[in-house]
């Protein structure tokens, strides 16, 4: 262990991250061509 500990100051953040309205291209949560396994059938 080191003898002197580094002190980081405390973190802060005004809103939380990812605005999905504001991205560019818009992602997508579902692919259109997606087909599932049935697997669960």
């Amino acid at each position: 262990m080191a003898a002197a500990e580094q002190q980081f100051p405390p973190q802060k953040q005004e809103e939380q991250p990812g605005k999905q309205h504001l991205m560019d291209p818009i992602p997508q949560a579902l692919h259109p061509d997606y087909r599932q396994a049935n697997k669960l059938r």
